[in-house]
């Protein structure tokens, strides 16, 4: 954390100046080559990442400079990127590889400068990642899948390797080895192990460089997995009269709950009601408003659950068809 708190503010303080009224500018001419950049160096080289930084050149027709790199010696430079700033910031290296550098200044017409000094730097694993915290959990039952769904925003550092993930029925728990349940280098993960409904379970996460450092334990979420509600009527397949109420059966929680109709089976959704209730293992009506339903049409029908405070659906029922007849 402090190596990207001490990287943020000086690129802050680069970019600043380099957004200041040019100063002591000196016209030389389309067809002479520039300066050779001076005050080469380097300002930062750990965790694979390193940050080079250089005097801006006072020709008024700079139109940037050219980055060589060459790696464990100083005889096979090969061009790396332009940029249009005085400072570079190279990431993905390897901890145990020595970098050389060195830059030049190029025109609008194309003349490039003369190569500046050489700087090296070995960028080695020194401090470990930052803390996640902004990791959130939804449990699902999807389609006859049960699982809880992780997800967050990956670290910054250039180094990350993946994240390691710790789960526990328990509040307040302490990501170690005996709550480790698994590793992935993706920034989402799908848990389907030991799930019971109904039940809370509570995740955090670490992240890991490539030098095996971890960083601090990330914020506990939590969810439950619901069971999925189901249709009392129309049942399934069912042809029937217009009607005025759906008819479901509630889950063993109390949940916001949302009915929806579609014109087919994968989408079209033509209508829709979301209500929360507390009513458990019960029968209860859900007023229909659709303004027309077509008679001798199929159209299809859900119920999807929420868990508390969730925008992501918990449980989802199967897809339920209904015809109306005259």
């Amino acid at each position: 954390m402090l190596k990207l708190k001490y990287i943020s503010f000086l690129l802050l303080a680069l970019l600043f100046v380099s957004c200041e009224r040019e100063i002591n500018t000196v016209d030389y001419g389309n067809n002479i080559p520039p300066a050779v950049p001076t005050g080469v160096k380097i300002v930062y080289a750990v965790d694979g990442e390193i940050l080079i930084a250089w005097n801006k050149n006072v020709e008024l027709n700079i139109d940037g400079y050219l980055i060589y790199r060459s790696i464990n010696d100083t005889n096979n430079f090969s061009f790396l990127t332009k940029t249009y700033k005085y400072f570079f910031y190279d990431d993905s290296l390897s901890y145990d590889t020595t970098y050389y550098y060195r830059i030049t200044a190029i025109n609008r017409s194309g003349n490039e400068s003369m190569t500046s000094e050489i700087v090296a730097g070995k960028p080695i694993n020194k401090y470990p990642p930052g803390k996640i915290s902004d990791l959130s959990v939804n449990g699902r039952n999807w389609e006859s899948e049960v699982f809880f769904y992780l997800t967050w925003t990956p670290r910054p550092e250039s180094d990350i390797t993946g994240y390691m993930i710790y789960k526990n029925s328990s509040p307040g728990f302490l990501a170690d080895a005996n709550t480790y349940i698994g590793f992935t280098s993706d920034f989402s993960f799908k848990d389907t192990n030991s799930i019971e409904f109904y039940k809370e379970y509570y995740y955090k996460i670490k992240a890991v460089d490539k030098g095996g450092l971890v960083g601090d334990e990330s914020n506990e979420v939590s969810d439950k997995v619901f069971e999925t509600a189901e249709a009392v009527f129309p049942i399934d397949n069912a042809v029937v009269n217009y009607f005025n109420y759906f008819k479901i059966k509630t889950i063993n929680s109390a949940s916001t709950y949302r009915v929806i109709i579609q014109t087919n089976e994968f989408f079209g959704e033509k209508w829709n009601t979301e209500f929360f209730s507390s009513s458990i293992n019960d029968t209860i009506s859900v007023l229909f408003t659709a303004s027309y339903i077509q008679p001798y049409t199929d159209y299809y029908w859900r119920i999807i659950t929420y868990s508390k405070g969730s925008n992501n659906p918990n449980s989802v029922s199967k897809l339920y068809r209904f015809r109306i007849k005259l």
